[in-house]
């Protein structure tokens, strides 16, 4: 049984944070498809709490060994949203730039074409389903309002994609 006084919630909310900044660098780096998964890459990491700086700072040197950086640059200053990949949440956004030396852009650019194709094939089929008046008058307004939701969702996530797509051809 662990000992009351053993317990420090403010170090459990600092691993926490610590923790939370790697998941979002390493999911940056698995979506870059042509990223060598060993090479070590320049990441920016932005929070307009000092505390919350301060504890990446400290723990800089684990961040940097498990998301396999070269360097972690970390500011007040809100990062650029475009050139690279971001992830944000509430306390903090995380970037890794695009550059050629970092990602295969070639094949990056090809991964990011072949998502917008399907997702586009996607949305097509859904909006032929809900333009036939046959299936609307037919099918339980759940499924309806399911389907509209469902094309919603993957209409912002093909405006996500092509706003990549364009982002890499710019930093090509």
């Amino acid at each position: 049984m662990a000992r009351t006084e053993w317990k420090n919630a403010q170090a459990l909310e600092e691993f926490s944070l610590v923790q939370e900044v790697i998941v979002a660098l390493r999911n940056i780096r698995a979506e870059m498809r042509g990223l060598d998964a060993k090479k070590k890459v320049a990441a920016e990491f932005s929070s307009s709490d000092e505390r919350v700086r301060r504890t990446i700072e400290s723990s800089s040197e684990g961040i940097l060994r498990l998301a396999a950086l070269s360097e972690l640059r970390v500011s007040a200053e809100r990062l650029p949203q475009s050139g690279g990949a971001v992830r944000s949440t509430a306390l903090f956004d995380v970037r890794i730039a695009y550059v050629a030396e970092t990602i295969d852009v070639e094949a990056e650019a090809a991964r990011l074409r072949k998502q917008i194709e399907g997702l586009e094939k996607a949305v097509a089929a859904k909006e032929k389903q809900l333009g036939n008046e046959t299936f609307r008058s037919r099918a339980p307004e759940d499924i309806v309002r399911g389907l509209e939701a469902t094309r919603a969702e993957q209409l912002e996530e093909l405006r996500k994609l092509r706003s990549r797509l364009e982002e890499l051809k710019a930093a090509a």
